[in-house]
């Protein structure tokens, strides 16, 4: 038998070994609330999909539960996340967010403007929450968009997007760009960055890389949780129904575009850059040790 200080399991799928390690110290860095996921994507089915993923999200939160109780310690990227697994009775629960290089993306401009605009949308497109945000952005928005402003584009990037995300492409205005070896590039073109998003759980890596970008950002509620984030002051938030009048609003407010890419490199670099996670994350770690020292 081998005695560790601390047995780190990353992803909530590895505590299934956990019994290997009795008696150890055991932390588990959690990157979302799986039942919720589960629960948020189980109302855009309906039939026996729903059913399942009603099913998956309630087997999920048991196993939650069972590591909130079970674990030395925990790590959460969000404050409703680090709350949602304190109440299931973990004592210590700690914020590690999820972070960016800010430094591969200073060399872009602060801020926007485009006489065309262009609109980005980055996600894993094989992922159902992407995909649906995706179609969204193009068959409800990018339309309204363009009555006002004919040469703007919609430029749906990421990865192993299925049949029905390809075909968004043949919509005018509208451009699927699928595994790109550089997401950069597609953030230096880009007047802002557009996060329809109405399910999904953790922090998005995408709006995060766009602050480091400079980039201004329009997202719903659901798209910006898990960032410590304000609308008006670091991006702007709008729900779905509204994105085209958004997008219109900081098309023709460039003043303000640049305000909120501004406020939200100085979040991202304060609070997100991985130096600053790292150490959050060993803070993290040296406290479920001088748990058990005691």
């Amino acid at each position: 038998k081998t005695n560790y200080d601390a047995v780190y399991l990353d992803h909530l799928d590895p505590y299934a070994f956990h019994d290997l390690f009795p008696g150890q110290n055991i932390i588990v860095d959690l990157h979302n609330v799986y039942s919720l996921l589960a629960e948020r994507e189980a109302e855009e089915h309906h039939g026996i999909r729903r059913w399942y993923l009603h099913r998956e999200a309630r087997l999920l939160a048991k196993i939650e539960k069972e590591v909130a109780t079970q674990a030395s310690g925990l790590m959460t990227v969000s404050q409703e996340e680090q709350q949602d697994f304190t109440e299931l009775g973990n004592s210590n629960v700690h914020l590690v967010a999820n972070g960016v290089d800010c430094s591969s993306y200073f060399s872009l401009p602060l801020g926007r403007s485009h006489s065309a605009p262009v609109l980005l949308y980055i996600g894993a497109l094989s992922w159902q929450p992407n995909a649906q945000a995706a179609k969204y952005l193009a068959l409800e928005v990018i339309g309204k968009v363009r009555e006002r402003h004919p040469q703007a584009v919609l430029k749906l990037v990421g990865r192993d997007p299925d049949k029905s995300v390809l075909e968004l492409g043949e919509i005018p205005g509208v451009e699927v760009h699928a595994n790109v070896p550089d997401i950069g590039v597609y953030l230096a073109e880009a007047s802002m960055l557009v996060v329809a998003l109405d399910s999904g759980g953790g922090t998005r890596l995408k709006i995060l890389e766009a602050f480091a970008a400079g980039l201004p950002v329009i997202s719903t509620a659901t798209g910006c949780e898990g960032i410590a984030c304000e609308h008006g002051k670091h991006l702007w938030i709008a729900e779905r129904k509204d994105f085209s009048a958004a997008i219109d609003y900081l098309v023709t407010h460039p003043e303000l575009a640049t305000s909120l890419a501004t406020h939200g490199r100085a979040l991202v670099e304060s609070q997100y850059d991985w130096s600053a996670l790292g150490r959050y994350a060993c803070k993290a770690i040296e406290s479920v040790l001088e748990q058990s020292a005691e």
